[in-house]
């Protein structure tokens, strides 16, 4: 699903996309040069979505970045996702045009 997100961010949104598994490593990337816009899943083997989540909102270079969690779990998930910080929830399988239409409103509002 990395490979079909990038395709619709870099397409349909002219966005540069960075991707990785790790959400460790996202977290470095994310504080080291805060992205437009940061995605997560729910589910990692090393780091919940969950403290992911917080410790985006406790670093003040990340405190302000939209964050949107997409998932499988996200119906059940979404008032904890909500709650640790993320703007907005979305449940998988993901409508691909739905996708980069609020992505473009980001966008477009920044």
């Amino acid at each position: 699903m990395l490979q079909v997100y990038r395709s619709v961010f870099a397409l349909r949104c002219q966005a540069t996309v960075v991707t990785t598994t790790d959400p460790e490593v996202a977290l470095r990337l994310a504080i080291a040069e805060p992205p437009d816009l940061f995605i997560t899943d729910w589910n990692h083997p090393k780091l919940s979505g969950l403290l992911l989540i917080k410790r985006l909102r406790d670093e003040a270079r990340t405190q302000s970045v939209p964050l949107w969690v997409i998932s499988a779990d996200a119906k059940r998930r979404e008032a904890d996702a909500l709650e640790a910080g993320a703007d907005m929830v979305m449940q998988k399988p993901v409508m691909l045009d739905d996708l980069a239409h609020r992505a473009n409103q980001l966008f477009l509002k920044g």
